[in-house]
């Protein structure tokens, strides 16, 4: 009974349904990321990397082939054993080309940057107008 209280719990944190209004005070945030994130779900597909959220708490939105979740290494995070895959924070243990999708998201610091790289557009959107 106290596992599926847990778990219900945890699940009204990260996608809460009519219930969330009275146990998450951040239910409006919340429900709209969710509803952002179902909506580009079908978007994503193949080998999805999923960094930052190691608890995993938005692996049942996606068909994927392959998910990985990924998180900075800490010894928190260890002992909770909430990753698949630990990183230093600035380079990540996978080779160039091994994921078709990348989830990131409520990661940042306010203030935080994001460089962001694909290949294969440089020409694209370098032409001059």
């Amino acid at each position: 009974m106290k596992e599926k209280l847990r778990a219900s719990y945890h699940r009204q944190m990260f996608f809460p349904a009519w219930l969330g209004v009275f146990i998450n005070l951040f239910y409006l945030v919340h429900a709209g990321l969710r509803d952002a994130m179902v909506g580009v779900a079908p978007v994503l597909s193949g080998r999805l990397l999923d960094v930052g959220r190691g608890s995993k708490p938005c692996r049942s939105l996606f068909s994927v082939d392959f998910y990985i979740r990924s998180d900075i290494d800490s010894d928190i995070s260890r002992q909770r054993n909430i990753a698949d895959h630990f990183y230093d924070g600035n380079v990540f243990p996978f080779a160039d080309g091994s994921f078709d999708s990348v989830l990131c998201n409520q990661v940042l610091t306010s203030g935080g940057q994001l460089l962001l790289s694909v290949p294969f557009v440089w020409g694209e959107h370098a032409q001059p107008v």
